[in-house]
């Protein structure tokens, strides 16, 4: 009996021994890897693939959209030299200085009438730097710094300016034009501006808002000012004095001249506008395909690093 309980005992030992030895090595043994290690570093590597092939689609948009501003611009600074510059410098040097000026933003500019007429030129489309947004900022800082000493009437070709003064100044709108250079631009398209002279005739004088080119890198904006028919007779005797009418009234005749020469000068500030937006579209469209190019390629590198990273994780 006593062998026997002996033996039992240390039976009972050694096998306790061995689970424990077990435990210690289970214990030891390398932690296994998660699974959801795995499938994280699975879907940032197919965020990446997705980010990476939405950046190459956009780069190839702006190299479209470059190349089809640099092949158009051609044609519109043809059209630019041979007739927007002969309508607004004949048409400005006519009565300069007799009631019509142009200023240059960044002169000091005179100060507003009581009560005026503001054409603004602008474009439908966006994606061109700062052609709309220059302007836009332009009208706003006028009309605020002027608001409780003159009255104004909006007159506005072109949606990008329509939809940027839209939410402060609505009540100033009497007319938006948009779509005039979806088409080759004819002097007939710029008659519904022309009418707004014609359906207001309270004001005392009428400026014209747009983008001066001067290269295509670079353009200016000008304030064209003109004075209502009106008020022709008192404003420009001078360049008038020693003139007969023969039977024409004269407030008649100031109308019509004003309208002709207005017409000159909006068809002419539209055409210079159209070269002002698609060199700066093209310039703009240019950075953008640059930088998604730099953009991808950061991407791919990550997207290398990362799978090379799980796959040494895996080894």
């Amino acid at each position: 009996f006593f062998w026997t309980s002996m033996f039992a005992r240390s039976l009972c030992r050694s096998t306790f021994r061995v689970s424990q030895a077990s435990a210690l090595r289970y214990e030891r043994a390398a932690p296994l890897i998660p699974q959801y290690q795995q499938q994280r570093n699975a879907t940032s590597l197919k965020e990446l693939k997705n980010r990476m092939n939405t950046i190459k689609t956009i780069q190839k948009i702006t190299s479209s959209m470059n190349k089809l501003a640099t092949s158009r611009l051609k044609a519109a600074r043809e059209r630019n030299e041979d007739l927007a510059q002969p309508f607004l410098e004949i048409n400005m040097a006519f009565l300069k200085g007799n009631g019509m000026e142009e200023i240059v933003v960044g002169d000091e500019v005179p100060k507003t009438k009581p009560k005026e007429l503001v054409i603004v030129v602008s474009t439908d489309r966006g994606m061109c730097g700062a052609t709309n947004s220059g302007i836009i900022r332009n009208v706003k800082s006028l009309l605020l710094a002027n608001r409780g000493e003159s009255e104004y009437y909006l007159a506005i070709a072109g949606s990008k300016a329509a939809s940027g003064l839209k939410r402060d100044f609505i009540k100033y709108y009497h007319t938006n034009v948009q779509e005039l250079g979806k088409k080759k631009l004819s002097f007939v398209d710029v008659e519904p501006l022309i009418t707004v002279l014609s359906e207001v005739t309270d004001y005392d004088r009428l400026r014209i808002v747009a983008n001066q080119w001067e290269s295509v890198v670079a353009s200016r904006i000008v304030h064209r000012l003109l004075p209502n028919p009106k008020n022709m007779i008192d404003e420009m005797k001078e360049s008038y004095y020693g003139y007969e009418y023969d039977n024409t009234e004269e407030a008649e005749l100031f109308q019509n001249l004003q309208e002709h020469l207005t017409a000159c000068i909006i068809y002419g500030c539209i055409i210079e506008n159209q070269a002002v937006e698609l060199a700066a579209r093209m310039n703009s469209m240019d950075n953008a395909t640059n930088n998604a190019g730099d953009m991808h390629n950061n991407l791919s590198l990550l997207y290398n690093r990362t799978r090379q990273a799980g796959i040494t994780t895996e080894l």
